[in-house]
């Protein structure tokens, strides 16, 4: 299969679970992590590191070292890089006390987070402090990256900033006041408004390359897809709650409307892949982005028919579908609909997989105790994309909550997670 290592960062911890006398749920801070490396041919450990609990961790693979980014609930949070080939631990970082909303990103050599309501660059080789900087946003999520610049989203401004000097290179407001999500695809800056145009701007300067037509309606939420087929597909979200949601594709060169479709009913959580927009809940339809044509629908057996779609992504001419309550995947003909192959995995299949070559590697989370604590496992399965074929499984003690394509190697993140816990 490869020479390389499948990186593993298991964030596995023994929680412990007070019950007070009013019966509320509580939690506390009797936890461990470990991060290890496993071999992609069998899945079998390579070295193990411990670490402290962290409720939550974005790994980052850089230059022969994993970057990792915690939240903890009772500690303060901390940027640290261990050694790919051994697990041994390069530096370590205090972060200020706040939360990390998105990141690590290597962008233009420097590590980049997002916290808060700030944006902060580190030395990767050193985990120094290169710069912070105030976003002005006070509900940013999310950043997005660009030939060396970093977009931070707040739904009435865009922002971009240098990753070399954390510098502002220009920000843009909206005629609005929130929710809607930008995308940076295509060399472009795509930016909904509530209240006017979708506006395209160069993400180097900020300019407006070009505008589409403004809604037709009030709306609610105004949301960015992505571009297939000379298009730019939307969301938008009326107000009236008795209309709605559409899809809107926009060509390209004209900026004109070229089609819509409403989302009522079967059409929801529209997802974009090249030409195709997947629509998924109980079904899945697959819709041509030039055209808004349904090219064809999957719909689950009468046995599994409650049975929820929860991830579906292309990938060259197959569709890989994760089912909710059957813990099955299935792989589909991109151009038919048809089922290639299906199989069934041990685990709830809660986190997206991550594809690499021929290969499919798929975390798994076991729930037997949904205040966490004894009981949930995990492990992370591979399978043959091209059969479906089970190539190996490993078992953990803790649930794999994230894997990451790291190129050679594969990072993973697991852990205990805290369920329903106040």
């Amino acid at each position: 299969m490869r020479g390389a290592f499948v990186a593993i960062a298991l964030m596995i911890g023994a929680l412990s679970v007070t019950v007070d006398s009013a019966g509320a749920q509580g939690c506390n801070a009797n936890n461990s992590s470990e991060m290890s490396m496993v071999d992609p041919d069998d899945g079998a450990e390579q070295w193990r590191t411990e670490s402290e609990w962290t409720q939550e961790s974005l790994l980052l693979h850089h230059d022969g070292r994993l970057i990792a980014a915690t939240s903890d609930i009772h500690n303060s949070p901390e940027l640290f890089a261990v050694d790919a080939e051994d697990g041994r631990e390069l530096w370590s970082t205090d972060l200020p006390d706040d939360y990390v909303n998105d990141g690590p990103a290597m962008v233009d050599g420097v590590v980049v987070l997002l916290m808060g309501q700030t944006l902060r660059g580190y030395d990767p080789t050193s985990g120094s402090e290169l710069w912070a900087q105030s976003t002005g946003a006070s509900s940013s999520t999310r950043i997005e990256t660009h030939e060396g610049l970093v977009f931070v989203f707040d739904g009435t401004f865009v922002v971009a900033f240098q990753a070399r000097d954390g510098q502002e290179r220009w920000r843009r407001e909206t005629t609005d006041d929130g929710s809607n999500e930008p995308m940076v695809e295509r060399d472009m800056v795509f930016m909904g408004q509530l209240r006017g145009p979708l506006l395209a701007l160069d993400p180097m300067t900020g300019e407006v390359l070009w505008e589409g037509p403004a809604p037709a309606q009030k709306l609610r939420r105004f949301d960015v897809l992505g571009t297939g087929g000379g298009q730019v597909i939307v969301v938008d979200s009326p107000r009236r709650p008795d209309a709605p949601e559409r899809l809107v594709a926009i060509d390209l060169e004209s900026q004109k409307v070229t089609w819509s479709r409403d989302l009522r009913g079967d059409y929801y959580y529209a997802r974009m892949f090249g030409d195709l927009v997947f629509d998924s809940a109980q079904r899945l339809f697959a819709i041509d982005s030039r055209t808004g044509e349904v090219r064809w629908r999957y719909r689950p057996s009468s046995e599994n028919s409650h049975d929820r779609v929860i991830h579906a992504t292309r990938h060259a001419d197959g569709v890989f579908v994760r089912w909710t309550r059957t813990n099955r995947v299935r792989v589909l003909d991109a151009r038919s609909g048809a089922t290639k192959w299906a199989t069934r995995v041990e685990g709830r299949l809660i986190q997206e997989p991550v594809i690499q070559d021929d290969v499919v590697y798929q975390p798994l989370f076991r729930i037997r105790n949904y205040y966490g604590g004894d009981g949930n496992t995990g492990g992370l399965a591979a399978l043959r994309l091209g059969s479906g074929e089970p190539l190996w499984s490993v078992s953990t003690d803790k649930a794999v909550l994230e894997l990451a394509d790291a190129g050679a190697s594969l990072a993973v993140l697991a852990a205990d997670p805290l369920l329903f816990c106040d």
